[in-house]
């Protein structure tokens, strides 16, 4: 697993989509990337109001950074190769920004191995 913790809205689009591309080289069938972020809620980038007005701090003090929309860093996701994209629900009130969890797996579990392995494991235990 891969925690992507208040990092997208440092890099471009293209950065972004260049480090998703490295990461899913890097994690195993399976593999998780969790992206925490202040991203934007509605259509046309207007909310959450914080998240807008983070977004001008970031064009202000980074070379490409911006927010980002769930939708738009869900496509970079899938284009990069990761599959079931989805936004992880947090309790109200533990959020470090609302709605801000994302998560993306490689494809393939790995886990039919793991079982294989335990199982094989228990058996020449008990032998």
């Amino acid at each position: 697993m891969i925690w992507y913790s208040n990092v997208l809205h440092i890099y471009s689009p293209e950065e972004n989509q260049a480090i998703f591309r490295r990461v899913r080289a890097a994690l195993r069938p399976g593999g998780r990337l969790i992206i925490q972020d202040a991203f934007l809620h509605d259509r046309k980038g207007l909310y959450p109001v914080e998240a807008s007005l983070f977004a001008v701090s970031m064009l202000l003090f980074t070379r490409g950074g911006n927010t980002y929309s769930v939708p738009e860093t869900a496509r970079w996701l899938k284009e990069a190769g990761f599959v079931g994209v989805k936004q992880l629900p947090l309790k109200k009130g533990t959020e470090d920004w609302e709605e801000g969890i994302l998560e993306a797996s490689v494809p393939g579990s790995g886990l039919e191995t793991t079982v294989r392995r335990i199982r094989s494991n228990r058996n020449r235990k008990a032998r």
